[in-house]
């Protein structure tokens, strides 16, 4: 381990390497919102499940437009640096987002307004940073796969190691938010937990000030930079991976809201439970890096997605024997079970995830690496924003509303048919991803194009 840790700091270097450390905690900190804010939507705003997931789904937006922020942080330098001062901005605007959110929350009479307009800002500030420190990844992702040959469908060390570094963080983080929120879910006001959230960008904001940035005073026009993206997406091998990815989550109707409302008004979880459940998950994802970096890298990525998709239209059906309460009959226990196929489902996706964001690292052509990058997350991120959407349009077609939830089986078979869809589309849309991808034009001839075209 110690050796493995000093190569990556002779590779990418310990400031580097700390700066992904903290950012990537802090968002994965942010879990200790995740039930607090849920429970208080429900029980303190008395939202109705479709209610709550269109505002969630709303306030999730800036992380669908992320390639908008790589765009502007590529082509406008701020005091001739091109990631840092934004890192600080991201930082700043989270601290002030989740405070403004605590004092709101102690209100009687809330403005939705306003509070969609906090929360869209507090998802803002950490998808900001989140592309800022993605582009750095993939330029040092890009040019370690070019260092150890990158023509294979699967990842070198470098890339891997980056990965790694980046998630386990997150999870470690989130470890720790979720421990905080388990502990303090009976307890602590949303005030306390949403104040406590507004430290965690603190971390992230000393992080991006003793990063090191060679100053770049050349400011390149944000039309050639979406000349170069539009340019790049036109490859088979970018927007191929692109559609299978949005397809991915956008086929398949969310019902998180849903099972919320069932497990807390007819299986009767206490928040101190669903707050373990949360540990559990990211244990979960700890579980899952450990098990791709012993047992799966190196396995081909389009097979990964495959079988791992399948794995997981099987597991989807344990929601379904919960709600028709098929595992009491089995003698097994309404909380043992929800544990046990939340676990693996969490470790499921978690192997998932790493050959999706070496895919997105690795095609990044040179000069548009953080829109480009970002592009890839915001992609996914609108696919499960519109997963969300859809599962709101159609909750009230089954039936599913608070205190009814006669038509919630229909609802979960529904998006088990859904999630099978993927599966047709792994072997058409993840084809020729060892191919190399084509050169991007330079600024310089994309003006002389531009030029000879007039």
């Amino acid at each position: 381990m110690l050796a493995w840790l000093q190569r990556q700091r002779e590779a990418f270097g310990s400031p580097f390497l700390i700066c992904c450390s903290c950012v990537y905690f802090a968002q994965g900190f942010r879990s200790i919102t995740g039930l607090c804010l849920q429970l208080w939507l429900k029980d303190g705003l008395h939202l109705e499940p479709a209610d709550m997931e269109w505002l969630l789904s709303l306030a999730a937006l800036p992380w669908s437009v992320k390639p908008l922020y790589g765009l502007v942080s590529d082509a406008r330098p701020v005091w001739g640096l091109r990631r840092k001062p934004y890192l600080i901005l991201g930082a700043l605007l989270g601290a002030v987002s989740w405070l403004s959110l605590a004092f709101l929350s102690r209100g009687e009479d809330i403005n939705q307004n306003v509070l969609l307009a906090l929360l869209v800002c507090s998802n803002l500030s950490t998808a900001l940073s989140d592309v800022i420190l993605d582009a750095m990844v993939a330029e040092r992702a890009a040019a370690s796969a070019k260092e150890g040959g990158a023509g294979c469908e699967t990842g070198t060390e470098g890339e891997d190691a980056l990965q790694t570094l980046c998630w386990g963080s997150l999870s470690i983080g989130g470890l720790l938010g979720s421990g905080i929120g388990m502990a303090t879910a009976s307890s602590a006001s949303p005030f306390f937990i949403f104040s406590i959230t507004a430290l965690a960008p603190l971390l992230s904001l000393l992080a991006a000030a003793l990063l090191p940035e060679k100053r770049n005073t050349v400011a390149t026009s944000v039309k050639l930079q979406v000349t170069s993206l539009i340019s790049a997406l036109k490859q088979p091998r970018i927007h191929r991976p692109l559609a299978f990815f949005f397809l991915q989550s956008a086929l398949v109707p969310s019902v998180n809201q849903a099972m919320l409302f069932f497990s807390t008004d007819v299986l009767k979880f206490s928040p101190e439970f669903l707050a373990a459940q949360g540990v559990l998950a990211y244990l979960g994802f700890l579980l899952g890096s450990v098990v791709y970096s012993r047992f799966i890298s190196g396995i081909a990525f389009s097979s990964i997605f495959f079988y791992s998709q399948a794995a997981l239209v099987v597991i989807s059906l344990g929601d379904l024997f919960l709600v028709l309460r098929l595992n009491i009959a089995l003698g097994i226990p309404d909380t043992a079970f929800a544990v046990g196929s939340d676990s693996v489902a969490t470790v499921i996706g978690r192997l998932t995830l790493q050959p999706f964001l070496v895919i997105a690292a690795r095609v990044c052509p040179p000069g548009c690496e953080g829109a480009l990058y970002a592009f890839f997350m915001s992609t996914s991120n609108f696919g499960s924003t519109v997963s969300g959407i859809f599962g709101t349009f159609i909750s009230p077609y089954f039936g599913v509303v608070s205190g009814e939830y006669g038509g919630l089986p229909k609802l979960l078979a529904f998006r088990s048919c859904c999630m099978v869809i993927p599966l047709f589309l792994v072997h058409i849309l993840l084809r020729d991803l060892s191919a190399p991808t084509e050169k991007i034009s330079t600024e310089e001839e994309i003006v002389a194009k531009m030029k000879k075209n007039e």
